[in-house]
This record gives C-alpha cells, structure tokens and sequence, in this order.
C-alpha cells in the first residue's frame, strides 16, 4: 500500500539514497545529501514549521518525493516566505500517486506564495489548469553587449564584432549584407558610445566576495519599488551565491558610491555554441536604486571590461521586467531569448495574484540554481 506523508528531517538520507538510484540518474548519493542540506537545514530562511514536501512510501521505501524549498520574497509591500517547489520524482511503477502528490503538496503550501519555476512540459499543462499565473510569459528577449578581444588591435577586433553580431543581431540579413553592416555598425558604435561615456566620473566597480551590510542597506532603501520580487538582503544574497553545492561560479558585480552600493549584477557564465564567441557573461539579476536609464549604463560597462578579462565577448541581459528593459533600449543588440522562462506563480490562500507585469523577475527566482 502506498501512503502520502509530509517530509520530516530526518528522512533526507532515504531521499538522498531514492534520488541517486533514481532511474537515469548519475549524480551521487553525497550530491543530493549536501543539496537537501542547502535546502533545509542551511537555509535562514527555513524555519521548523516551514513543510518540506510530500513523500511517497511504499512496502519496499520511498517510491515518490516532491519538495518545497522556502526563499524569501517581497509581496505587496511585505516580506513573506515562500514555497518553491522543485524535484517532483515518483518511480514509473508509482506513477498513478504523482497527481495525488500534487494535490498533497498544493495543500501544504497553501499558506504561502507558491512558484513552480523549472516545470517540465507535463508539469506545466498541469499549473496551466490549477491554475497557475504564467508570470514570465513576457519575459520574451534579451540585450547583448559585444565587445572586440581585448588583445585584439582595433580594425581586427571591429571584425570580430561583425561576425559575433551576425549570431545576436536582429538586423543581420544575408540578402542584403551592405545594409546589415551599416546598421550593425550603428548599434555597435551606439553601444560603444553610450558605455564609454557612462563610465566617466560613474563611481566604483568591484567583484564582490564579501556580502555585507550595505546591500542591506540597499535593499532597504529599494525594496517597495516592486509589489512581487525577490528579496535581496545580504543573508539572502549570501545563502544563494556561497553556499549552493551545485558549484555554479557566481558573479556579483557591484558599482557603488562613497562606500554604498548603488546597483549589482549577478552573472554567470553561458555557453553559446556560436563561432567566433563561445561563451557568454549572463544576468542572472540585476538590481539597483537607479532612477534613470542612462544610470545602468555604468554597470553595463563594468560588466563589459569583466566579460573582456575572463576571454568573454558577450554580455547577455534578459528582459526581465520592464523597468530593465527599459533601461536596456537602445544599448547593444536585441535578440530573441533562445527558451522562454517558465515562471509559474500561485498566490497564499485569500490572496489574488499580481498582474504579471507586477513581477520583477530574475533568473534565480523559484528553484533555479537551487
């Protein structure tokens, strides 16, 4: 007989030893054993009354399991935990509980905001019924900075942005390649211009290491700009980027002020299986008190020279939210994101959901990354 019960701590061994023998699974028994650890009991923001999941046992142990991992976020003026869930596995011969699971697991989290943000395609048509609000549906495009090899002398290095540019620009037509040049070079020189001259008397600009209290600071001074977000306190920061197991290299690139931060991105790097550019810098976040578009520009130009010093050409910025992409406009190249996101958002119990471009979203928002 099967049997559905909540996850308790001390079942995260058995888990551990169900998801590495699970089948098609090559990743060891320590893997999943520090990655539920990092869930739980490493999380600040994990409380002991916080439901871990839903659990699925049979005669022979655990045939099913669908966690809920809890991450803090900002809703309508207050900061409230929410559930995301993540690793929904039932063994095939178990597969007739998954949907049992799911109304198990949707009960738990009633209480809190709920995301569903790496859903697989049977999953998705699933929240699309509940139903599920699809926040990220317009999260559609992406601006991508291009920038010569820094060893490269400049007639050179102009070459190599003109193949790079034919992988990301909209405006690239074999058909006609004079006016695909002419407007290339447009954008690359508006690009170049606008980054260049941002620079000047800008501020600061560090790789963080270190995440103290003065992205507390910023967060205090910024965190009503959106009705639902992440929240981005330095606990919240440093949870994510240096305790994560899954050794994914973070980048938090900072631009301050006499000692304040003033804006960050967070990247990563990004295979693009592209000739000339191999690689990508990705934003995984970006975030700041800016109040203009012309004043991301100097974050966009760090973040440049940092891509430049690993070997990387390319920058890539989704569109997040609209504030984003409003300051992205007219900057480097626009090009259409290669997967759309599949943010699915479901509200506490007696709580509508925000209109979608009430989200500002990011990559790391739900379990990505965790």
């Amino acid at each position: 007989m099967a049997t559905l019960r909540p996850i308790e701590p001390g079942d995260s061994p058995a888990l551990a030893a169900f998801c590495a023998a699970f089948p098609g699974e090559t990743r060891p028994e320590s893997y999943w054993r520090d990655r539920f650890r990092f869930w739980w009991e490493e999380n600040p923001h994990c409380p002991p009354t916080f439901p871990r999941g839903s659990l699925l046992e049979s005669g022979s142990g655990v045939g099913g399991m669908f966690a809920l991992i809890p991450t803090p976020v900002q809703l309508a003026g207050e900061e409230r935990l929410a559930a995301n869930m993540s690793n929904w596995r039932v063994l095939p011969e178990m597969r007739k509980q998954s949907f049992a699971m799911f109304m198990h697991i949707m009960e738990m989290a009633k209480p809190y905001p709920t995301f569903n943000t790496t859903p697989t395609t049977t999953v998705e048509a699933i929240l699309k019924r509940v139903p599920f609000l699809h926040f990220t549906s317009a999260i559609r495009q992406e601006s991508v900075l291009l920038s010569r090899p820094a060893a490269m002398d400049p007639v050179r290095g102009l070459r190599e942005v003109l193949r790079m540019a034919r992988n990301w620009s909209g405006d690239w037509n074999e058909k006609n390649l004079l006016l695909s040049l002419t407007r290339t070079l447009g954008r690359y020189g508006q690009q170049w211009a606008q980054t260049a001259h941002a620079m000047a008397g800008a501020g600061e600009f560090h790789r963080a290491t270190t995440i103290g209290p003065e992205f507390d600071r910023l967060w205090a001074r910024t965190r009503n700009r959106h009705v639902m977000t992440n929240v981005r306190s330095a606990q919240a920061l440093a949870w994510y980027i240096q305790r994560n197991p899954q050794r994914q290299e973070y980048f938090l690139l900072v631009h301050a002020r006499g000692g304040e931060v003033r804006g960050y991105g967070l990247f990563k790097r990004k295979p693009t299986r592209h000739w000339p550019d191999t690689e990508s810098l990705l934003a995984v976040d970006m975030w700041g008190e800016y109040d203009e578009a012309r004043e991301w520009r100097p974050l966009l130009a760090y973040a440049m020279t940092f891509a430049r010093s690993l070997g990387i050409q390319v920058v890539r910025i989704p569109h997040y939210h609209a504030d984003l992409e409003k300051a992205l406009r007219g900057c480097g190249f626009l090009h259409p994101l290669p997967v759309l996101a599949t943010g699915y958002y479901h509200p506490p119990a007696g709580m509508a959901a925000p209109a979608p471009e009430a989200f500002c979203a990011s990559e790391n928002m739900g379990d990505v990354g965790l």
